[in-house]
């Protein structure tokens, strides 16, 4: 009996290794703010979430043979959080979008099913493709909404959440003099400092990265043009109001702007289609720039979860703790199609939401 051309692609190892062997494409908040080395793969449902605050004192003299002075612990919340579940799945059957792959050629060559295999696996790989990509799409607007404090959902018949990062609302302000004014009182500058100062009363890293959303970068683009921003050479030689557009438009969707007060600037036009409204909206709202440090002390105050996947094969097999666990469901007699199923549970985090400065300039 010849073999079925989807017996390979039924098995569930082989779809699983096409979702975790895709090169992913670049998404610019998730790489900057979660790079691989802070993502964790857990063993259970629910995440074990920290929100440190606050600062350190000074260690206290005592005198030689006095007992050990015990100290207060550094303020903070744990919360445990279920880490947010998503399942999508595809259909594939045979048809217009099989058949036009075999075009100028028989379906059956002397009983050899190797063509329509071919067709069949190309076309599952495509669908977990496009499936990944609408998780990537999810997993940045998470990250964008953490930025914000704004991590919300609600769909009818599907989930709801709401998720509070415990960002101080001081950490949310307008600049003194708004950027769009034109009268050269906008002090770029000064505002950058009382954003470095504000994270530095957390004992914080300071901020070399800010996002730009599209008014925001129109108004500081205004005011290099307008020689509004005095060039103050740093430290890497980079003149601060000099946008550097040699560097172009970056494969991750922002655009370089210039150096200032030590801060590389971005502009970021990346956005989502609202949940609600099905509106798009930018992933960095238009009038703000957000602030946060890449450092490695900052970094290890990040983590973005990926919960156990609650699929009994998956656990059965040893594959329920991953980012993303693939698929395929075997082919209906009664209807011959197949579908391609992917599911993840990720949940980003920061420990020190504080950390991070969201500042409307428009």
């Amino acid at each position: 009996m010849p073999a079925s051309p989807i017996t390979a692609m039924t098995d569930r190892r082989v779809f699983n290794g096409i979702v975790n062997m895709r090169i992913k494409p670049y998404v610019a908040l998730r790489s900057l703010l979660f790079p691989e080395s802070r993502t964790q793969t857990l063993a259970e449902e629910t995440a074990q979430l920290d929100v440190l605050t606050g600062s350190y004192g000074m260690a206290p003299f005592v005198k030689q043979g006095q007992r050990a002075i015990l100290m207060d612990s550094l303020n903070g919340t744990s919360y445990t959080v279920a880490c947010p579940f998503i399942n999508i799945k595809r259909t594939l059957k045979y048809g217009n979008r099989l058949a036009a792959r075999l075009a100028g050629g028989s379906v059956f060559v002397n009983n050899d099913t190797g063509a329509l295999m071919q067709a069949i696996q190309q076309a599952l790989a495509e669908d977990a493709d496009m499936l990944n990509t609408l998780i990537d799409n999810r997993e940045e607007w998470m990250v964008a909404m953490l930025l914000q404090n704004a991590l919300a959902y609600s769909q009818d018949g599907y989930d709801s959440f709401t998720v509070d990062s415990g960002k101080p609302g001081g950490n949310d302000f307008a600049a003194t003099v708004l950027w769009d004014i034109g009268d050269g009182t906008a002090r770029p500058l000064s505002d950058i400092r009382t954003v470095k100062r504000l994270v530095a009363s957390y004992r914080g890293p300071m901020p070399n990265v800010a996002i730009c959303g599209a008014d925001a970068a129109s108004a500081l683009f205004e005011m290099i043009e307008a020689d509004l921003i005095k060039p103050i050479k740093t430290d890497s030689g980079v003149l601060a109001g000099t946008a550097d557009l040699t560097r172009g438009v970056e494969d991750d969707g922002m655009m370089y702007i210039g150096r200032l007060g030590g801060v590389d600037f971005y502009e970021y036009s990346g956005s989502y289609p609202d949940d609600t409204t099905g509106a798009d909206t930018p992933l960095i709202r238009d009038d703000y720039v957000e602030f946060f440090s890449t450092s490695s002390r900052s970094e290890s105050m990040r983590d973005l979860y990926y919960g156990l996947i609650p699929d009994l094969l998956a656990i059965m097999n040893g594959q329920a703790v991953t980012k993303r666990y693939g698929a395929v469901d075997p082919p209906k007699v009664d209807q011959g199609t197949m579908q391609g199923i992917l599911k993840s549970r990720p949940l980003p985090w920061f420990r020190r939401a504080d950390w991070q400065v969201s500042l409307q300039v428009v």
